[in-house]
């Protein structure tokens, strides 16, 4: 996918809506585990994503444009925690934490049920502002 004007490092991701958040981990006496409908969606985004590209190891930029499928009262904010990780499970970034700039929104116009994702490493963001 190709956005008008994205930059060249910029990389574009569609996944489905993901599960809710409470729907992601599963608290035992012996941990912390990832539940079946977590695991699978995560290995359904991986499928999708295949790349030869190499993940991004540096700081990015990470725009998020949401649309659920439902017209239910939902939190934007709970998409992050998924969506960072589902990057990361994708081999799109080697770390969440390398995430510095979040910008999230719904969006029903450019994103039918789902999610879209625009990465772009800062570094690249930071020589196009200088040009």
């Amino acid at each position: 996918y190709s956005r008008n004007g994205a930059n060249m490092n910029e990389r574009v991701y569609l996944f489905r809506y993901p599960p809710s958040v409470n729907r992601l981990w599963r608290y035992t006496s012996r941990g912390v585990y990832r539940t079946k409908q977590y695991r699978a969606y995560l290995d359904e985004c991986a499928a999708l994503h295949r790349t030869l590209e190499p993940p991004f190891d540096m700081p990015v930029r990470c725009e998020i444009l949401a649309a659920p499928p439902d017209k239910r009262v939902r939190d934007l904010d709970n998409l992050a925690k998924c969506l960072l990780d589902t990057l990361q499970h994708i081999n799109a970034i080697t770390n969440d934490h390398l995430v510095h700039d979040l910008h999230m929104k719904w969006d029903r116009e450019a994103v039918q049920n789902g999610v879209m994702i625009m990465v772009t490493p800062l570094t690249a963001l930071n020589a196009e502002a200088q040009a």
